[in-house]
């Protein structure tokens, strides 16, 4: 039985899927304290790249990284000449 989480998640998933969705694309996510833009890193290749080789990011900005199902996942920060924040949901 998935956790509801991982409806979510996986909710999430299939919506960027079926919208076509690509790290281009800047989504605004609206949190209890404001919101923040991010881009969408869906596919593999989107995901490896992450914010790799980037000078600067705006404040309030950053990324999401959706999976096609729910795992265990590593994350690594080759190249990676801004400072970051992790936040695993």
């Amino acid at each position: 039985m998935m956790s509801r989480l991982s409806r979510v998640l996986m909710a999430l998933f299939l919506m960027f899927s079926a919208l076509g969705v690509d790290a281009a694309s800047l989504l605004k996510l609206q949190l209890a304290n404001g919101s923040i833009e991010v881009e969408v890193a869906a596919t593999q290749a989107e995901r490896a790249q992450g914010l790799m080789n980037r000078k600067v990011i705006p404040e309030s900005r950053g990324m999401l990284f959706v999976y096609p199902a729910p795992a265990y996942f590593c994350m690594w920060m080759k190249n990676t000449r801004i400072p970051l924040s992790v936040a695993f949901i």
